[in-house]
């Protein structure tokens, strides 16, 4: 009767993966029984569902990057403005959803807006990265997210951080330089070489470390959050954040300015889009740990070549297939690890 009981606390504590089988006497001996459990419980296993969501959130986020590529002579702070007007009342309609007893108070209260400000902040310093860095450079930078995600989640949350997945993260780090070959370990190119930045290269280099801690405490925050409500108030306020700021920097600088239907169109494929991103970032938080969300993130740099080769007809080096070959490798393995 005791090890039965046992057995059905081991049961309670097995990753999310499913209900277990029903405990049943076995023909092996108790102790062997016993150092299989061992084995069994000191491999890490993972759940195709978060990765599965991650991996939608990484193309959603390629998808907005498309869509802001596609057309640049449209307004860029009034399309700010229109997609939070768009994204604000489906975020709400989220929120609802997950609990119709939230009230407009709540809503503001200071934990959510915290929350969205260090999302908003997060957004912001990226873009004023890319004042003083490449973007190859930002995205170098940027790929540390996995690593910042596995310390903050041990730190914070107590999670534990294999060194499977260490391993993955550092492998995939060196897939991402690869692919964009930033020119501090590659050497300057005659473009990125010709173009003077507004701020120096060590500046923006720290600004690009501080958004990516700071959008990888939101991933840590997300994923201690056990209320589904904050989740999506969170969303909500960074697109009214966002939306407000934007708003005050057009009415800085003469004023909203008519974008036609197009413009509205893309604002609201890129509420679409954006609203994706994080929602499918929630819900594969609810799965899995930060180390591994941020790990199968690595495949963004994936989407983006695909994207370049067939909307825009960039072709990848071979340095860059090589380094999309290694991502690829990674994520299957967990996606393997986790079936």
């Amino acid at each position: 009767m005791h090890d039965h009981s046992d057995n059905q606390k081991k049961d309670i504590e097995l990753p999310l993966l499913g209900p277990t089988p029903t405990d049943t006497e076995s023909p092996l001996p108790k102790r062997s029984r016993n150092l299989d459990a061992n084995f069994s419980e000191s491999q890490p296993k993972y759940n195709i569902w978060g990765i599965y969501f991650a991996l939608i959130s990484t193309l959603s986020s390629v998808l907005v990057a498309v869509i802001w590529k596609w057309n640049p002579a449209l307004p860029r702070g009034e399309l700010f403005v229109w997609r939070s007007v768009f994204a604000c009342p489906l975020a709400y309609l989220l929120i609802k959803k997950y609990d119709s007893q939230l009230t407009i108070n709540e809503l503001f209260g200071y934990h959510n807006v915290k929350v969205g400000l260090i999302a908003t902040i997060s957004i912001i310093t990226y873009f004023v990265s890319l004042l003083g860095l490449t973007v190859s450079e930002t995205t170098t930078i940027y790929a540390t997210l996995g690593i910042f995600n596995g310390i903050f989640g041990l730190l914070f949350l107590q999670e534990t951080y294999p060194t499977f997945e260490r391993i993955l993260g550092g492998v995939c780090f060196v897939g991402v330089v690869l692919i964009v070959r930033p020119p501090f370990i590659f050497g300057e190119d005659e473009q990125s070489g010709a173009k003077e930045m507004p701020i120096s290269r060590f500046l923006a280099a720290i600004i690009c470390i501080i958004s990516t801690a700071l959008w990888s405490l939101i991933q840590i925050i997300l994923r201690a959050t056990k209320v589904g409500c904050s989740k999506y108030a969170m969303l909500f306020q960074n697109n009214f954040q966002m939306g407000v700021i934007a708003f005050v920097d057009c009415m800085m600088n003469g004023g909203l300015q008519s974008m036609g239907f197009q413009g509205y169109f893309t604002a609201f494929l890129m509420c679409l889009c954006n609203l994706s991103v994080t929602y499918c970032i929630i819900r594969a938080l609810e799965y899995e740990k930060p180390s591994v969300v941020g790990l199968v993130s690595y495949s963004e740099i994936i989407f983006a070549i695909l994207a370049d080769l067939f909307i825009f007809h960039i072709f990848p080096s071979f340095l860059a297939l090589i380094g999309m070959s290694i991502i690829m490798a990674c994520c299957f393995l967990l996606i393997k690890k986790a079936q």
